[in-house]
């Protein structure tokens, strides 16, 4: 014989149903991606670079391009590998 214990199974411990469930998942989703958007919109266009290999590769293209000289490219590589 079954009875109907609310929303409470007979132990007394909360039971969630298939709609609370799904709602649940949906907002965790939501949450992630909410998550990851803000991660690359704060990525690399911040102005702070993220790693030495980043802005070593930056100065070697500011170099290549000439807007730094020979003297600057070596002074700026000695600081970065220090």
């Amino acid at each position: 014989m079954h009875y109907w214990y609310g929303p409470f199974d007979r132990f007394g411990n909360f039971s969630f149903g298939g709609i609370t469930m799904m709602i649940l998942f949906v907002a965790v989703i939501a949450v992630v991606i909410y998550l990851l958007v803000r991660n690359n919109q704060t990525g690399h266009g911040d102005g702070r670079y993220h790693s030495e290999q980043d802005a070593l590769e930056i100065l070697k293209n500011r170099f290549a391009k000439g807007e730094i000289d020979e003297a600057e490219y070596r002074r700026v590589k000695d600081e970065l590998l220090s």
